[in-house]
């Protein structure tokens, strides 16, 4: 058996006004709670709140003069109205330093000589310079707002931002190779957020690329053993004890291309010579048309067996008064005149006959070699 169920058009009605009611009353509970946010008097009404923030519609612009005035006013009065204002005129900045309007760099400067320690205020003020590539006073008054007793800015929001203007202003500086104002950037860093330990890597790092080793070494005592940064500190730690294996050696100058690391040698005497380094080569080379504008005595009667990538082939050999890289120098150094194969634009190779006689170390990151005595 169906049972149906069929309300009464008076049932419906009584439905409808108590569902009204309800809107009606969670509606008046909810502007209790959360009162529209309006633009003030000094603004024309054209206003709309996306997600919160008040836009002026339509040609007209905001007096921002007039609304600071206001604001000051009403702080001298009704606390409430003072907070409205201030969040009016701090939403308007924080959108315009979000679309680069200039305006919104100058509005915030002008509240913050009412308000000069306004924590919100401040989080805007470093956006903003940051924006115009301030990168100084953007750090300066980001720390300054770290180091306030507030609690309107979560920790969490002013350590973002930190992280974002030191990232920016570090490969800035790292670009145009500024590396005593990288390494002070992250010495003050480093003391200003030690519970940071990043802080004291990247400021090795910066030691590292300005050839300051000891002082490298010396910073990575911070960051070592961290579950974080212990892993790149470690290796960071084994360049640098290369390098400061290799202090009293030749540092020379090392040209890239497509995975293959290129020198600049003097042979017997002649610079300019362009050699390509091969540590898998157990002897130096160069291309037979080299070698005799080099004046380099050879007979094709005298050979040697070479192995080549794919087999063994007789090459001619020769002897070199001297080979030089930089200050380093081996004399009577045997090489093998042999042909390049394809895609190397190379005069020759530097084998393992004249690295072998060193300590040596390539950074392919910075695109040096080092030689040092044995």
């Amino acid at each position: 058996m169906r049972i149906s169920f069929k309300p009464t058009s008076g049932a419906i009605l009584n439905s409808l006004f108590w569902l009204a009611v309800g809107l009606s009353g969670g509606w008046w509970i909810h502007s209790l709670t959360n009162p529209p946010l309006t633009a003030p008097a000094s603004v024309v009404r054209e206003v709309v709140v996306e997600k919160g923030v008040p836009i002026v519609r339509g040609s007209s612009v905001p007096d921002f003069g007039v609304s600071l005035d206001e604001y000051i006013q009403a702080q001298k009065s009704k606390s409430g109205e003072a907070d409205l204002h201030r969040e009016w005129i701090l939403n308007q900045a924080e959108r315009m330093v979000k679309e680069k309007d200039r305006r919104g760099s100058d509005l915030i400067d002008r509240f913050l000589t009412i308000s000069a320690n306004d924590p919100r205020a401040m989080l805007i003020k470093s956006r903003a310079l940051l924006g115009e590539e301030r990168f100084d006073e953007a750090i300066e008054t980001i720390l300054e707002l770290k180091r306030s007793p507030q609690t309107e800015v979560p920790p969490t929001q002013i350590k973002r931002l930190l992280d974002e203007i030191a990232g920016t202003y570090a490969a800035n500086l790292k670009e145009t190779e500024r590396y005593d104002d990288l390494i002070d950037l992250f010495d003050l860093l480093a003391q200003a957020v030690p519970e940071d330990v990043g802080y004291y890597y990247k400021l090795a790092d910066a030691f590292y690329h300005a050839s300051r080793y000891d002082d490298a070494a010396e910073a990575l005592d911070f960051s070592l053993y961290d579950s974080k940064w212990g892993v790149p500190s470690q290796k960071l730690l084994q360049k640098i004890q290369q390098y400061l294996a290799l202090a009293d050696g030749e540092q020379v100058p090392l040209a890239s291309d497509g995975g293959h690391f290129y020198v600049i040698a003097r042979v017997d005497h002649i610079p300019g010579v362009h050699l390509l380094i091969d540590t898998g080569a157990s002897v130096s080379a160069l291309k037979p048309e080299i070698a005799r504008q080099l004046g380099v005595d050879f007979s094709d009667d005298d050979t040697v067996v070479v192995q080549g990538a794919n087999s063994e082939f007789n090459a001619p050999r020769a002897v070199l008064e001297s080979l030089a890289i930089g200050e380093a120098e081996v004399e009577d150094l045997e090489i093998n005149i042999v042909e390049l194969g394809d895609g190397i634009d190379a005069d020759g190779l530097l084998g393992m006959n004249f690295l072998g006689r060193f300590r040596f170390f390539i950074d392919q990151e910075r695109e040096l070699l080092f030689l040092g005595a044995r």
